[in-house]
């Protein structure tokens, strides 16, 4: 059975890869959070949990490293940007110098943030992208993975509204964003893992307009127009030859994702 080390394991994506993987691959899973690293062990007790920074860790012998554990708000990569640069540049940094050593393919989670970007989460995301790929040769083999919003994560806009009450602030009308559903998202890491080296796989996903969103989740909502905030745009691009064609999930179709 071959050996998959997950980062960020404790996160919204890492515990849905873990969910996957369980029993497929002999799984390592790296976080910074004991807690919840101890509650997913009492659902997965045959994972190796290493409690460790991606920015120190010493990454373990395996066959494949999925590479999730990043500062994903943008806010909060504006608010505390050292930090940011730390965790989502110099952390990849420490774990591309060793996987050449330690493992024969290494998937980097990216995000359409990256393509363009405006704020320092993107900017630091585009720059891990870089490096990811100019790290390619004989081994190991780096691929990475972007896409938009995963819906439902924990701490998106999707758990927010279902959580808030009152008037709800909206940046502008016109806002909308990728989303895809974790199962989207794990079929196309799987992609990766077994691309040819240098692959990026960044397929367009449908797009929710936030105004839309706000309706399916609180459809009597009172709404306050705010203005775009900083590092923020109207929409984001999967890529640079992302033509600005979309397919719009519906109210209906965006309330069906909500009980998947």
């Amino acid at each position: 059975m071959k050996t998959l080390t997950i980062t960020g394991v404790t996160g919204s994506l890492g515990s849905a890869l873990l969910k996957a993987f369980y029993g497929k691959y002999k799984i390592i899973g790296i976080s910074r959070n004991e807690y919840l690293q101890w509650k997913l062990k009492q659902i997965y007790p045959k994972v190796k949990y290493i409690l460790a920074d991606v920015r120190k860790v010493v990454l373990p012998e395996c066959d494949y490293i999925i590479h999730t554990a990043a500062m994903k708000h943008v806010s909060s990569g504006i608010d505390n940007i050292m930090e940011c640069i730390d965790i989502n540049l110099n952390g990849t940094i420490n774990l591309v110098k060793q996987a050449d050593k330690v493992n024969k393919k290494f998937i980097y989670i990216s995000t359409d943030k990256a393509v363009e970007p405006i704020n320092s989460y993107g900017a630091t995301k585009f720059l891990s992208e870089e490096i990811v790929i100019s790290s390619n040769s004989a081994k190991p083999i780096f691929n990475i993975v972007r896409f938009g919003n995963l819906f439902g994560s924990s701490g998106s806009i999707v758990e927010i509204l279902q959580n808030e009450n009152g008037i709800h602030k909206l940046t502008d009308l016109k806002a909308m964003r990728y989303f895809i559903t974790f199962k989207e998202a794990i079929k196309q890491i799987k992609k990766a893992m077994h691309a040819p080296a240098g692959t990026v796989i960044c397929e367009k996903s449908k797009v929710i307009k936030m105004v839309d969103l706000i309706k399916a989740i609180r459809h009597d909502a009172e709404i306050e127009i705010i203005g775009l905030c900083p590092g923020e745009k109207l929409m984001e691009r999967i890529s640079l030859n992302d033509n600005g064609i979309y397919e719009f999930y519906t109210i209906e179709e965006i309330r069906e994702l909500l009980y998947e």
